[in-house]
Parts: structure tokens; C-alpha cells; sequence
């Protein structure tokens, strides 16, 4: 039986969520029906390295920026090359890319696209020119055969913006691997963390809409002293946030961790402030090694 090729496009393996989910299926996918590929829409990311070495890679590996045109192009020669059986394309920006390319190849394999995150917020508040790269963007998705999401929130935005063939697939996670984590008491004395400290712990990208501010302002009212927030990430109010704390000691930041999931369970609370999120990975981990969940 022919194995199905499929061509994932990505902007970059980076540290988010949704570059998690597509590296667990590439990584993951049977290799007895399917041969899979990826495009780099942008740069490579972090976790590049974690790819396996049977997949295929093509695309803007050797950039560090945004170059349209050229990846559009190259896109387009993967396509013709591969003649993949389904492209499916994640994050914005690739969706874009996979819609303008396929319109130029002899031979249009299907097309699947994905939502990750809310395209009303991020557009009306953050993106520059954002109602009209909305726009654009809503047609790339329009010419998909299908699209995915990982909420139903998200698939009622998408479809009251007239797209249609959406479909719900939540975020996945691996829990036998949570199984073999220690307790809690034995995470605390390995990670050095105090028996008789009530700890909050927020996992995510220090940016703007991940709510971060919120979260230490609110801490900074409580009135207890047995008690400590950890604050895993890296971002751009990385400095803001750094002022924020400054001189307060129940604050830990902790810069980017990979695999927070250990901190996640030897915490109280995981808090997630977030002003919009599609479905969070650190939700679905929280819940998996049975700390508590707070989100605004």
C-alpha cells in the first residue's frame, strides 16, 4: 500500500504551542501509512533538533527573517517535487503561504489548514494593519479543503467569519510519561522548593497578552508570607516584569524552562491570566499531574 505523503508547513520550531503539537505528530505519525515532510516557513526555532531524522525538511532554514517571496517560491518547488497527497499548514503565516503557492502548482494536493489562537483579538489589538492582514488571512483559510481548531470558541469565530469545513481537534498530550514522575514532597526536596510554601506557578511567552502583568500586580496585594510565585518563560516584558518584582522575594523568575511540567506538579496553583488562548498545553499538563487550575 503507498504511504500518503504529507507536507506540514510550519513558520518555525519554536517554544510554542502549537510547534509542540505539530513536532509530537511528525515525530509520532505511523510511519506505515504515512511519509511525512515539513517546510519551515521563517527560521528554524528551538526545537528543530527535536525533529526525527526520517523527516524530510525544506524551506528557509538558513534565514533568520521573513522573506515572503523567496519562501512562497520554495514552497511552491517542495510542492512540485514532493507531490504530496495533503499539505497541512499551522500558524498563520504558513497558512497564507500554502494558499498562495498552491495556487501556482499543476497538480493542488488537498489542503488542510490550523487555528490556533483567537484571529479577532490578535488582529483587532496587537497585529499592525490588522483588520486587513485579517482579511487576507480569511481568504487563505477559505481556500482550504478543511480547517482545524483546537476549541470550539475558535471554531464558531472561524465560521462566523464564513469559513467553513471546520472541525475541532483538541491538543493532545502524552500521559503515561506524567506517570512516572516523582510525588510532590520528592519534587520539592529534588528541585529545592520548601515543604511550608504555598506555590503558584505560571508557564508561558512573557508577552502582553498572556496576561503576565495581571498576575503580578494581583500577587503583590496578597497578604501572606509563606508563599511564592514561579514565573517560567522568556518574552519581550521580560525587563517590565523584571522592575515589577524587583526587591520582592516571593516572586522566582525563572527564565525559559523546558519541561516545566516537574514545577507544574510541585506547585499549588498553576494561574494562567491569559486575555485569549486557543487550548493551552500547560492546561491539559496541570490537569494530567493533578495540580489545581486558576485562569482569569
Amino acid at each position: 500500500m503507498e504511504r500518503l505523503r504529507v507536507l506540514f508547513v510550519i513558520d518555525h520550531f519554536g517554544r510554542g504551542g502549537a510547534e509542540r503539537q505539530l513536532l509530537n505528530l511528525v515525530n509520532n505519525i505511523d510511519r506505515e501509512r504515512f511519509e511525512p515532510y515539513v517546510f519551515i516557513a521563517e527560521r528554524r526555532g528551538e526545537r528543530y533538533v527535536e525533529l526525527k531524522k526520517d523527516v524530510g525538511v525544506y524551506g528557509m532554514i538558513d534565514s533568520n527573517e521573513r522573506q515572503t517571496l523567496r519562501a512562497c517560491r520554495r514552497l511552491r518547488d517542495a510542492i512540485s517535487t514532493l507531490k504530496p497527497h495533503v499539505v497541512q499548514a499551522w500558524l498563520e503565516y504558513s497558512v497564507f503561504l500554502s494558499a498562495v503557492a498552491l495556487k501556482t502548482v499543476a497538480r493542488r494536493p488537498s489542503f488542510f489548514a490550523s487555528l490556533r489562537t483567537s484571529i479577532k483579538e490578535l488582529y483587532d489589538y496587537e497585529v499592525k494593519w490588522g483588520r486587513l492582514k485579517r482579511k487576507i488571512l480569511l481568504w487563505a483559510y477559505r481556500q482550504s479543503d478543511a480547517v482545524t481548531v483546537n476549541s470550539r470558541y475558535l471554531r464558531s469565530q472561524l465560521e462566523g467569519y464564513g469559513v467553513k469545513g471546520v472541525e475541532v481537534v483538541y491538543n493532545g498530550i502524552n500521559t503515561e510519561t506524567f506517570g512516572e514522575l516523582p510525588s510532590k514532597k520528592q519534587l520539592r526536596k529534588t528541585l529545592g522548593l520548601s515543604e511550608d510554601v504555598y506555590y503558584i506557578v505560571f508557564v508561558g511567552a512573557l508577552v502582553r497578552r498572556k496576561g503576565i502583568e495581571h498576575l503580578v500586580r494581583a500577587v503583590k496585594n496578597i497578604r501572606r508570607s509563606s508563599f511564592c510565585a514561579l514565573i517560567i518563560g522568556d518574552g519581550e516584558m521580560k525587563n517590565e516584569i523584571t522592575k515589577l518584582v524587583r526587591g520582592d522575594e516571593r516572586f522566582r523568575l525563572m527564565g525559559y524552562i523546558p519541561g516545566a511540567v516537574q514545577l507544574v506538579k510541585a506547585s499549588d496553583l498553576l494561574v494562567l491570566p491569559s486575555v485569549y488562548e486557543g487550548l493551552p498545553n500547560v492546561i491539559l499538563e496541570a490537569m494530567a499531574v493533578g495540580t489545581s487550575l486558576r485562569r482569569r
